[in-house]
C-alpha cells in the first residue's frame, strides 16, 4: 500500500506566490508546471487534481486577463485634443503641442493635418467633432478662423479649456469657463494646460454658451 501523504505538513504555501506571479503566459505556465508537481508529490486522486488544478488556473487566467485587459486600455486611450489658435501664436502654440503630446495627448494642429488642397471647413469639423478637448489660444487679436472653429465646438457642445498666451478679455461665450493662464507664472499654466488636456478634468464644457 502507497503511503498517504498528509497534506498539512506539504510545504504548498510555496506554490502560492507563484501563483500570484502568474499574470503573464509565462507566468502561467510556470505555475501550471509547479501545481502540477505538487499534485504529483502528494498522490490525490486525478479527478480532485484535474479538477483543482482546473480551479486555480481559471483565477490565474483571470488575473492575467484583468492585467492585460487594463494595459491595453491604457495603452489605447490618448486623448484627442484641437488647438484653436491665431497665426501669430503658430510658434508658442507648435511649442505645446510637443509638450502636450509627451504628456500623452493626441494633437491636432492645422498645419499638420490639413494638406494642400484639402477643404479647411470640413476638416475643421472633423476634427473638432473627433476631439475630446478643444483648447482656444487667446490674444489680443481678432480672428476670423479662431471665431469659426470656437462657433463650431460651441454648436457641438465640446469641451473648450480657454489659454490666455497674452493679457486680453475672454470672449462673452467663454466667461462662464474656468481659463488657464500662460501671462505670468507660465510653468504653473503649463502643467494645468498639460493636466487640462490629458485627464479632461479642468472646468464644465456645459458652462459655455453660444
Amino acid at each position: 500500500m502507497k503511503k498517504q501523504t498528509d497534506m498539512s505538513k506539504t510545504p504548498h504555501t510555496r506554490l502560492f506566490p507563484k501563483v500570484l506571479a502568474g499574470t503573464s503566459i509565462v507566468g502561467v505556465l510556470a505555475t501550471a508546471g509547479a501545481f502540477l508537481a505538487f499534485l504529483v508529490r502528494t498522490e490525490i486522486p486525478m479527478a480532485v487534481g484535474i479538477s483543482a488544478a482546473s480551479i486555480v488556473l481559471s483565477f490565474i487566467a483571470g488575473l492575467w486577463s484583468k492585467k492585460l485587459s487594463d494595459n491595453v486600455r491604457k495603452l489605447s486611450f490618448s486623448p484627442r485634443v484641437f488647438l484653436s489658435y491665431q497665426s501669430q501664436l503658430e510658434d508658442p502654440v507648435r511649442s505645446i503641442a510637443e509638450r502636450l503630446r509627451a504628456g500623452g495627448a493626441k494633437i491636432w494642429i492645422d498645419t499638420e493635418q490639413i494638406k494642400a488642397g484639402d477643404l479647411l471647413l470640413p476638416a475643421i469639423s472633423k476634427a473638432i467633432d473627433d476631439a475630446d478637448t478643444v483648447l482656444v489660444f487667446l490674444s489680443h487679436r481678432s480672428s476670423p478662423n479662431l471665431d469659426a472653429e470656437l462657433k463650431i465646438a460651441l454648436e457641438k457642445k465640446k469641451r473648450i479649456v480657454p489659454v490666455l498666451m497674452e493679457k486680453t478679455d475672454v470672449p462673452i461665450s467663454l466667461r462662464g469657463l474656468r481659463y488657464i493662464d500662460l501671462t505670468g507664472n507660465t510653468q504653473k499654466g503649463m502643467n494645468e494646460l498639460i493636466e487640462a488636456a490629458t485627464s479632461g478634468s479642468y472646468g464644465p464644457a456645459a458652462a459655455a454658451t453660444a
